[in-house]
């Protein structure tokens, strides 16, 4: 009987501790990410990111086409002038991903890009709502659900795998608190 007993306590402990691991693991998800990049088998995905469009309004209005690549030694912004090459540069803009945990299965994402040789000057926002189902983060936006699996997740290092094979892979910012 005691050995039952016995038994039947240290299951209780393993799904506690089971319980436990997967309710902190979703504790690490709350906060500020810096995205790293697409990654396909491990590899960088090297290619255009996005592209957008920058309005001169003036004398001489004109709009520049900005395409952004990623490439192994950073992201570079291509500039063109009615369809003419105007430039190359590196990107100095950063991609910050916040997300913030409203109870144990829903939350709030933030997707920041900042200009870092600006401080504080932000370039893009965007926000959406997700739910957490087990591994699985769902992010509703306009109606479309996106699911992505949280295939790896640390106090400094998040991955997100996506349907397709590819990843999204984040690393944690330090926070003044």
């Amino acid at each position: 009987m005691q050995g039952k007993i016995a038994i039947a306590l240290i299951f209780l402990c393993c799904i506690q501790s089971c319980n436990y691991r997967a309710g902190s693991k979703i504790q690490f998800l709350e906060g500020k990410w810096e995205w790293m990049g697409f990654y396909n088998n491990g590899q960088l995905k090297c290619d255009t990111l996005y592209t957008s469009n920058v309005v001169n309004f003036g004398p001489n209005p004109d709009e520049i086409d900005e395409i952004y690549g990623c490439t192994d030694s950073g992201t570079y912004v291509h500039r063109y002038l009615k369809d003419e090459l105007i430039g190359v540069e590196f990107s100095t803009k950063v991609r910050i991903s916040e997300f913030f945990l409203l109870n144990k299965s829903e939350g709030e994402f933030s997707d920041i890009e900042i200009d870092s040789k600006n401080e504080g000057s932000m370039i893009n926002f965007s926000e959406q709502t997700f739910s957490i189902v087990g591994d699985t983060l769902v992010f509703k936006d306009f109606g479309i659900e996106t699911k992505v699996v949280i295939e790896k997740i640390s106090k400094n290092e998040l991955i997100l795998k996506f349907e397709n094979g590819d990843t999204s892979r984040f690393k944690k910012l330090e926070t003044d608190s």
